[in-house]
């Protein structure tokens, strides 16, 4: 993943600013959208547009891919990177989830 970009999602998730939700990128709540880890990254991309693609692709072993001219966020299931939204939705913290990141992507 792109050092500056891996630095800017970590930091969002870390901050506070983002309420969590799960099975979504976005949910709008009342008070406030809230977000999947995933989410996250795409609202920092571009905030206008919600498109992930989910790849299930066995061959390769890096997941996680921004195409920044696009604001596409590709993710396959076999990686490292596809654990992220399987983590958004059993209960991991943003914290957590940030943590895993940095070790992993």
């Amino acid at each position: 993943m792109n050092p500056e970009w891996k630095k800017k999602w970590v930091e969002a998730l870390r901050s506070g600013q983002y309420k969590q939700c799960n099975a979504r990128l976005k949910k709008m709540t009342s008070s406030s959208p809230a977000y999947c880890c995933l989410g996250v990254l795409q609202e920092l991309v571009n905030p206008n547009s919600f498109e992930l693609e989910i790849v299930k692709d066995t061959r390769s072993s890096q997941g996680a891919f921004l195409d920044v001219e696009t604001s596409r966020i590709t993710c396959l299931f076999a990686s490292p990177q596809g654990a992220l939204s399987v983590m958004n939705d059993s209960g991991r913290t943003f914290s957590e989830i940030a943590d895993y990141i940095e070790r992993e992507l």
